[in-house]
C-alpha cells in the first residue's frame, strides 16, 4: 500500500470527488475524519492522508472560485514545486521584457 501523499501526481477529478464523498460518509458515521483515504474504494492499494486531501479540497475550491466557467478534469495530489507562470503582456510592445519592465535598446543606429 503506497502512500501517495508526497507524490506530484494528477488524479482524475471523478476520483477526487469519490474520495471527498467517502470522507464525508466516514465522518458522518464515525464522528471523526479518516486517517487515510484510498484513491479507489475497490482496489485498496494507493492512498493519501486526510491532511493532503484537505489541501486538495482547498485548492479545488479556490480554483472553482477563481475560474467558475472552466471545467476541472484532473487534480494534483501535490502541486508541482517547479511550475512555470506564463506572463501575458497586456499590450503588444517589444520594449517590455518578461518581467513587465520596460527596456530600451542601448544600440542606436545613425541614419545619414
Amino acid at each position: 500500500m503506497p502512500d501517495l501523499s508526497n507524490k506530484e501526481l494528477l488524479i482524475p477529478y471523478g476520483t477526487y470527488q469519490d474520495m471527498i464523498k467517502r470522507t464525508r460518509v466516514y465522518r458522518k458515521q464515525n464522528g471523526k475524519n479518516p486517517t487515510i483515504i484510498y484513491l479507489n474504494s475497490r482496489n485498496k492499494k494507493d492512498y493519501v492522508n486526510y491532511i493532503k486531501l484537505y489541501e486538495m479540497y482547498k485548492r479545488v475550491k479556490q480554483y472553482k472560485k477563481d475560474k467558475p466557467k472552466e471545467v476541472l478534469n484532473n487534480v494534483w495530489i501535490n502541486k508541482p514545486k517547479i511550475s512555470i507562470n506564463v506572463l501575458i503582456p497586456k499590450y503588444n510592445n517589444p520594449t517590455v521584457n518578461i518581467n513587465g519592465k520596460k527596456i530600451y535598446s542601448i544600440q542606436f543606429h545613425e541614419v545619414l
